[in-house]
């Protein structure tokens, strides 16, 4: 019952962590961004949006073929969920030779309701030989948990 760290499993009040899951292999990037885009706008108030990313763009365009693909832009995207009481929380790598992070959270942070802020850079790995080069999205419903990870 006990993980790392010594904490206790049961405490969680978790029990079936592992059963009744589904993968659904998202092999190519459309795919993915209109997966994404799909559940940022089923998130609703008490809901949560968690991400990790190497690199960022905000004004990337999750569905560029929409009939609006301005508001498909990531920035915009996450600017109406927190608009909708969505809590959102993202970690980016601010690398040694992308410097994505900081205005991207700056484009996002004067939005977010919450306490703190919704987007931070991390740069504990801010130097030519390292960085954090995560790409895990979590969107917890009240009735379900959606989850991406990339290589």
């Amino acid at each position: 019952d006990t993980s790392r760290g010594g904490h206790s499993r049961s405490a969680t009040g978790i029990f079936d962590i592992s059963r009744g899951n589904e993968v659904y292999p998202l092999v190519n990037g459309r795919q993915v961004m209109k997966s994404l885009l799909a559940d940022i706008n089923a998130a609703t108030n008490g809901d949560s949006i968690h991400m990790t990313t190497y690199a960022v763009n905000g004004d990337m365009m999750l569905d560029p073929e929409a009939k609006d693909p301005e508001a498909t832009k990531l920035t915009t995207v996450f600017i109406a969920a927190m608009k909708r009481n969505v809590s959102v929380r993202i970690l980016v790598n601010d690398n040694a030779y992308l410097h994505t992070a900081l205005s991207f959270c700056h484009s996002l942070n004067p939005h977010y309701q919450g306490p703190g802020d919704a987007c931070v850079p991390e740069s504990r790995h801010h130097h030519v030989s390292g960085s954090l080069h995560a790409k895990l999205w979590s969107f917890i419903y009240a009735d379900d948990v959606v989850s991406y990870l990339g290589s």
